[in-house]
């Protein structure tokens, strides 16, 4: 499957969220680099975060 049609499955698939959505259509606007350098930069401190927080259990 092209990256094409699997960003559309993801766009049309009900269980995807309203903010993942969101994010992907505005990121399509995008310089795709300058996309995906933010989308790295936006998955590591969303992991770190999370990391942290399953530690505190």
């Amino acid at each position: 499957m092209a990256i094409d049609e699997k960003i559309q499955a993801v766009l049309n698939n009900p269980a995807t969220s309203d903010w993942l959505k969101s994010c992907l259509e505005k990121a399509l606007l995008r310089d795709c680099v300058d996309a995906a350098n933010d989308a790295e930069i936006l998955h590591d401190l969303l992991a770190a975060r999370c990391d942290e927080a399953l530690r505190a259990l």
